[in-house]
């Protein structure tokens, strides 16, 4: 099992990024850059359940990241029907040889045999509830039992083939909390809702980020620390259970969340800026709607973060036949229809 939590002094040392800042601005490590994807992706707004982030009892869905050579190559969230893994041996097949697969759940023992068996490298996952089932009727005691046995299930796949199955989290460079609250201010994007409704000030910014960060740790924190310790031995992750590691591990989620909160703060979902569509779009017109064009947004502005260009960070997504086909980084920020 690899564990990147490391003792509390060692939090915000930039030795423990994958490549070391450039620069004067801190820049997210890949691994955390995948994470955030992962978790951004299981909000991914769909047609049956656009409003399921504002409603976290519900049933949670799940963001997966394919990556090859640290390189982005797929981005998926689980359907009504299929979770993420699923979905991304379908539409990837045996081009997932040899990938990294960054979940925002650990996935089913169902799921893992899929990726395991098309010859994954690595399979990260979110330290908190694991993916158990999509039904909605399953009782907590049967989820409980099938942890149990997805537990006994990943022991299994990890001896008996040479994929990596580890949590994968690493603690935010020095200041980075700091930048991401201090650019999402500044971003265009918040400055033109400034101009627009002057009412958006900073007080306003910092109660629509709070707003933000309690619907993201409903859907990605355990709150009780012992419920927390429970589930990650279900899970199989006792090793993290001890401290520092326990400490350091929640204080990385907590972290990681409040960047993806504060970067979501900067773009409200208000549906009058010029390259919203509306809310009502007929599905069968080429377009993104409202929700899909403010996560495409966000998504650029996560990819940002990570930019080799420490004066301009400029994340892009490309959108074309109603899917995400591109993102990349320093290139002009483009969603297209």
């Amino acid at each position: 099992m690899y564990r990147s939590q490391q003792s509390a002094s060692t939090c915000c040392s930039t030795g423990t990024q994958t490549d070391s800042m450039q620069g004067q601005a801190p820049r997210l490590s890949k691994v955390n850059l995948f994470t955030l994807l992962s978790l951004w992706m299981e909000v991914f707004p769909s047609s049956k359940h656009v409003q399921a982030i504002k409603k976290p009892q519900r049933i949670k869905k799940t963001g997966l990241v394919v990556v090859r050579n640290m390189k982005i190559i797929g981005l998926h969230c689980s359907s009504s029907e299929l979770h993420a893994g699923q979905i991304a041996v379908i539409k990837h097949g045996s081009r997932l040889k040899d990938c990294d697969l960054y979940f925002s759940r650990k996935p089913c023992s169902t799921c893992l045999k899929m990726i395991v068996n098309a010859g994954v490298n690595r399979i990260s996952y979110w330290p908190s509830d694991p993916e158990i089932s999509l039904q909605p009727e399953n009782p907590s005691q049967t989820s409980l039992g099938d942890a149990r046995l997805d537990a006994k299930a990943v022991e299994r796949l990890k001896s008996n083939s040479r994929a990596h199955v580890c949590v994968l989290l690493q603690p935010l460079a020095c200041y980075m909390v700091q930048f991401v609250e201090e650019t999402s201010l500044k971003c265009d994007f918040a400055q033109k809702i400034t101009r627009i409704h002057p009412e958006f000030q900073r007080s306003t910014f910092y109660e629509y980020r709070q707003d933000r960060v309690k619907e993201y740790e409903a859907l990605f924190l355990i709150s009780s620390e012992e419920k927390h310790k429970e589930i990650l031995r279900l899970m199989g992750l006792e090793n993290l259970c001890e401290d520092p590691y326990f400490v350091c591990l929640r204080q990385n989620m907590k972290e990681l969340v409040l960047v993806l909160a504060t970067v979501a703060a900067s773009v409200p979902s208000y549906s009058d800026f010029g390259f919203y569509l509306s809310e009502t779009s007929d599905d069968n017109q080429q377009g993104l709607t409202q929700e899909i064009a403010q996560h495409c947004i966000i998504q650029a502005r996560l990819l940002a973060y990570r930019t080799e260009d420490h004066k301009i960070g400029v994340g892009a997504v490309v959108w074309a036949e109603r899917k995400c086909v591109s993102t990349s980084l320093t290139a002009p920020c483009l969603v297209s229809a």
